[in-house]
């Protein structure tokens, strides 16, 4: 009898101790619809920041007046002539963020257009050759909200016109270049964004050749496709490089050996703040 009643209570003391394991992992299993922290998204992303790389290209057109002026001797003259047609336009910008959604770079602009029309006293005729214009400037863009795509951008450069069939040793129309453009972009990840962009180009050129001196006034108005990479844009492309936001400042992780003395260096730094 005792025998059964010491192996009732070895029973009863097993089933007491399973209930108890069992209480237990219920109490430190996660109440219904807990989720657990969500990690640090990357900083500054889908914000235009940092760094700043755009490239535009699309269909622009070419409206300009050359006004060919002439003394040999006593003898004095001109001849005007409109040169207007369709081409390609582009533009391809550097620069950094100085200020919530002001970016401060160069840029440089193009504008090549082949066979334009060429008129002159009432009559027009098609050129054989073709125009292309080039400038180079300090360029603004403005985002009036750095998370939004919508950008307002102004440039004063320095602008040359050629024909493509113009020697090397050829003098160049050249002179001031001033642009304004208007353009929207949508996020395609973190630091790109892909939109469209309106903008007008204006030169005033010109050329001394002795005899006779040239002056062109230009006009290119064009509508383009752009991509532009902000921030930390590289680091989106196949890296192991990563920056993430934490409480104490910068957190980064993965990075070369090359880079992580400088790294650690960011970080003491930032700590020292």
């Amino acid at each position: 009898m005792r025998k059964v009643h010491a192996r009732f209570t070895s029973v009863g003391a097993i089933a007491l101790a399973l209930v108890s394991i069992s209480t237990t992992a219920m109490a430190e299993e996660p109440a219904s619809g807990y989720a657990p922290p969500a990690y640090p998204s990357k900083a500054g992303a889908q914000t235009h920041d940092g760094f700043y790389l755009r490239m535009g290209l699309g269909l622009g057109y070419l409206s300009a007046k050359d006004k060919l002026e002439f003394s040999f001797g006593n003898a004095t003259g001109g001849n005007d002539v409109t040169i207007s047609g369709t081409g390609v336009s582009g533009e391809f910008a550097l620069g950094g963020t100085v200020a919530p959604g002001l970016v401060l770079g160069g840029a440089s602009q193009f504008g090549v257009f082949p066979k334009p029309k060429v008129s002159s006293g009432g009559q027009s005729v098609t050129a054989d050759n073709g125009v292309v214009l080039s400038s180079l400037g300090f360029l603004i863009d403005y985002y009036i909200d750095p998370k939004d795509g919508f950008h307002i951008q102004g440039l004063v450069g320095y602008a040359t016109l050629q024909s493509t069939n113009s020697s090397n040793n050829s003098k160049t129309p050249s002179g001031l270049a001033l642009s304004a453009g208007v353009g929207k972009e949508w996020w395609v990840g973190d630091e790109w964004s892909v939109g469209i962009l309106g903008r007008v180009q204006y030169v005033n050129a010109k050329a001394d050749y002795g005899v006779a001196t040239e002056k062109i006034t230009a006009f290119v108005p064009a509508v383009m496709a752009e991509a532009r990479a902000v921030g930390r844009a590289i680091g989106e492309l196949p890296s192991n490089l990563e920056l993430l936001t934490t409480e104490h400042g910068l957190f980064l992780r993965g990075f070369t050996p090359a880079l992580l003395p400088i790294v650690q260096k960011m970080l003491e730094v930032d700590r020292a703040k």
